[in-house]
């Protein structure tokens, strides 16, 4: 483990952004998660803007869930323990932000499907519709014509 500082640190900067592996060759045990729970297990958590004890409110705003909040939603897998409930880890939580994008993604190209779908009846129905008023428009017209 490093430490940088203490909780008097508001910001820990540097030019590049963290990285941490990725590597499908270093990992092993893998489990799909299913992007409808997490979603609804998203939805659950106290989203609030928050400030750090000590720090000052006006300058040092963060947002986010609690990290109880979070290990007790994502915290286990059927394998084993993800995370501690003091703290969330990056990578885990880019994970579940991830699954929730492709969850949304997702339900979103099968509203666009089912609304193609629905579309396509309606307008068959239409031209149904137009159909028959053509054939009681000629049928109107020709008894107008005989005088009926």
């Amino acid at each position: 483990m490093i430490r940088l500082g203490n909780s008097a640190v508001t910001v820990v900067q540097g030019p590049v952004a963290y990285t941490y592996t990725s590597d499908r060759n270093q990992k092993e045990n893998f489990l799909p998660l299913d992007g409808e729970e997490v979603l609804r297990k998203i939805s659950r958590l106290n989203l609030t803007s928050w400030n750090y004890i000590g720090h000052d409110q006006q300058r040092f705003r963060h947002y986010g869930p609690m990290a109880q909040e979070f290990f007790a939603a994502f915290g286990h897998d059927a394998v084993g323990t993800v995370g501690t409930p003091t703290t969330i880890n990056s990578g885990d939580l880019d994970g579940i932000l991830l699954t929730a994008v492709q969850a949304l993604a997702q339900e979103q190209q099968e509203q666009l499907r089912s609304q193609a779908r629905q579309l396509a009846d309606d307008q068959a129905t239409i031209a149904d519709l137009q159909a028959r008023l053509a054939r009681l428009e000629s049928l109107w017209g020709a008894a107008a014509a005989d005088g009926n």
